[in-house]
């Protein structure tokens, strides 16, 4: 966020928190202690140390996410999705009552709403296709026609 000169606000600082000034030109929002103006993530002095700590966060994020039961639909609870937009309503119905009934977590509920979107974009395909074919068929009639009957001009 900068002016039209390319420079970023003036902002006053709370001394109670961290100096540094994040891209978006806002103060980091870690407290410091007495005496210290930059917080452990963001002291110069203190990189590896923060590197390393932010590794072993990621690594205990990542047990605790494998560690966590996920919810699972069985192939059997799963809806048949008939090809066409009612089916495809239904299963988005389906979906939301399993989000709302905790059998679908966020990456499973995404992954089906994904999936309903390329299904209702290919019988959308389908029916222009279908609709595509009639109308030519209606164009070559007309044309044959114009042929067996052509118009006479100067009337």
């Amino acid at each position: 966020m900068t002016d039209d000169n390319g420079n970023l606000p003036v902002v006053a600082l709370d001394p109670e928190y961290c100096r540094f000034i994040k891209e978006d030109g806002r103060q980091c929002g870690q407290r410091v202690g007495a005496g210290e103006t930059v917080c452990f993530w963001h002291d110069p002095e203190r990189t590896e140390e923060a590197q390393a700590a932010r590794e072993r966060g990621r690594e205990v994020y990542r047990e605790r996410l494998a560690a966590r039961p996920r919810p699972c639909v069985p192939g059997e609870k799963a809806p048949e999705i008939a090809p066409d937009l009612e089916g495809l309503v239904q299963a988005a119905a389906w979906g939301v009552r399993a989000i709302i009934a905790g059998d679908l977590d966020a990456k499973q509920a995404g992954a089906l709403f994904r999936g309903l979107d390329t299904l209702h974009r290919l019988v959308e395909r389908q029916s222009l296709e279908a609709e595509l074919i009639e109308a030519r068929a209606a164009l070559n009639d007309l044309k044959r026609a114009a042929e067996i009957h052509p118009r006479r001009r100067g009337r």
